[in-house]
């Protein structure tokens, strides 16, 4: 399984040819300290990672399960078997609820973290080709899950869901574009989907507001977006661009990018933290992690992080990492070091 996942056919082929391979040579590793502090072995390769707000627990996907990893111990605490392929995965403001989208978008799961079991699932469809991987997230005030469907079958099959936490109950709404990674913003009202057309030969960041369909923002990315993620006080987006290296920075307010940050060959994952002041990008092909100044937009440090990292998520102190990368491990990555 790739970095990206994408469609089948003659745009498989071009996907793959834009997505694999075509970004700068790899920084070398034995010249940069291994920032990791502890590994904790999967038995299969995760992909996405969150981290309850206590700090107490990081979830990660892997394979048809979701392992629950005690932080104090960096053990596995728990292993949710869901039966089919989850692949992103958000958890609620409260901490009481994880909520993982299917790789193959056919549906989200809602875990409860006390028993560590499903309390529901609620079916998206069966999409014959989705487009790109697929993203979901929380509201703030955690009433509303969001989630994407990505197929290459033109307007009105490209899908952004808005699922209520308490019923199941699902509303959707059509996109012109095919989305991936999504985060809600924390002004409550927009969601920041970022995505791209046709055949995926360019990349946007959209503002949507689920509950006005004639409004939405486009804003120009460098290339066919990954992750997104969003600063703690809401004023920024950020978006990681594979193929070109770097990393996009929306201001929210004034709906713009403001800047494009080169980074590590492929950026992937990207997480920022607590404070707002720093923001980590994964770097898949250089196997390491690139940490900005937020307020500068600037790389002041790069940490080993090992090969193939993909998602990133940090603890509410801002003093860890956990990364999952393509191979059966979750890495525990020390952020104290990291530049100040």
């Amino acid at each position: 399984m790739g970095k990206w996942f994408s469609t089948t056919g003659k745009t498989a082929l071009l996907a793959a040819a834009l997505l694999a391979g075509c970004s700068p040579a790899s920084v070398r590793l034995s010249k940069i300290p291994s920032a990791v502090v502890a590994t904790i072995p999967l038995t299969d390769f995760g992909t996405g990672v969150a981290i309850t707000p206590d700090g107490t627990r990081a979830c990660v996907a892997a394979g048809s399960k979701v392992v629950v990893i005690d932080t104090a111990t960096n053990k596995v605490a728990a292993t949710i078997e869901l039966g089919d392929m989850p692949y992103a995965i958000a958890i609620s403001p409260d901490g009481r609820r994880a909520y993982a989208a299917d790789l193959m978008q056919r549906e989200v799961w809602f875990i409860d973290l006390a028993s560590n079991g499903v309390v529901k699932r609620v079916a998206l469809g069966e999409p014959r080709r989705p487009v790109l991987r697929p993203g979901v997230a929380v509201s703030p005030d955690g009433q509303t899950v969001y989630t994407t469907l990505s197929q290459p079958d033109g307007a009105g099959f490209d899908l952004l869901y808005s699922i209520d936490t308490a019923t199941g109950a699902k509303q959707q709404r059509a996109l012109d574009f095919h989305p991936g990674n999504l985060v809600a913003g924390r002004d409550g009202r927009l969601v920041w989907v970022a995505g791209c057309r046709g055949l995926c030969s360019d990349g946007a960041l959209h503002a949507i507001d689920p509950a006005n369909p004639g409004n939405a923002l486009r804003l120009v990315l460098p290339t066919v977006p990954g992750d997104v993620a969003t600063s703690p006080d809401g004023a920024r987006v950020y978006v990681t661009n594979g193929l070109a290296a770097s990393i996009a920075v929306a201001d929210t307010a004034a709906g713009s990018i403001v800047g494009n940050v080169k980074v590590g060959a492929e950026p992937l994952g990207v997480a920022t933290s607590p404070d707002g002041k720093r923001v980590y990008v994964t770097n898949f092909q250089s196997g390491t992690m690139s940490v900005l100044d937020a307020q500068t937009n600037e790389v002041i440090d790069t940490l080993n992080v090992g090969a193939t990292p993909r998602a990133v998520a940090v603890t509410p102190d801002g003093r860890r990492a956990y990364v999952t990368h393509s191979t059966s491990r979750v890495s525990v990555v020390d952020l104290t070091g990291s530049a100040d």
